[in-house]
């Protein structure tokens, strides 16, 4: 049995593993995102019931088929917490019995929380706008943003329309938009897209 570990609680480096994997998965496919998961999962079981290789464990065999039990299940289960930041379930491992679906399931988590986290905030937008208000009108990086603002409002009106082409009216709009001021576009922000 594992001798019991003393020291500095490890709570407070969980949220910087946490917040590193995210970055780490965000840049991945999710077939890559799955494949590192599967990788962490599968080195993490082999080093609890002591194998040499954690590649000699199949994704898709059955942690029970691997010999584990309840002891050596909360074992992975800690190296689990500790590899990736989240605090799973003592029973994770009966819940989603291979590696591949204890993978899928990490995943989930950690990707669809990422994934929220990453829409900027309204006092984000209003850090912008005081930014924007506080350069001269003929700033480059004004004009960047500005034009980079103009862009990204045509791809959402396109979105929302389903189509990849511009009727008479986006015409307009796109138009108005590249001769509107930067109080304009953030009403126009505030106003159709629900930011207020």
């Amino acid at each position: 049995m594992a001798a019991l570990r003393t020291g500095p609680d490890p709570a407070g480096d969980g949220d910087e593993v946490l917040t590193g994997l995210r970055k780490r998965l965000a840049d991945l496919t999710t077939a890559e995102q799955n494949r590192l998961l599967v990788d962490l999962i599968r080195t993490a079981a082999a080093e609890v019931i002591g194998h040499d290789s954690p590649y000699a464990l199949e994704a898709d065999r059955p942690f029970r088929d691997l010999g584990f039990d309840s002891l050596t299940a909360v074992e992975l289960r800690g190296r689990l917490a500790k590899a990736t930041g989240l605090s799973p379930a003592s029973s994770v491992v009966f819940d989603y019995p291979t590696p591949q679906a204890l993978a899928e399931h990490l995943r989930a988590e950690l990707v669809s929380e990422a994934s929220v986290e990453a829409l900027p905030t309204v006092e984000e937008l209003d850090r912008l706008e005081e930014a924007l208000a506080g350069r001269e009108a003929d700033d480059i990086g004004r004009v960047r943003i500005t034009m980079r603002l103009h862009r990204l409002l045509e791809r959402l009106g396109t979105a929302e329309r389903g189509d990849g082409e511009r009727t008479d009216g986006a015409a307009d709009v796109a138009d108005r938009l590249r001769t509107a001021s930067n109080q304009e576009l953030f009403d126009l922000l505030d106003r159709d897209l629900g930011l207020s």
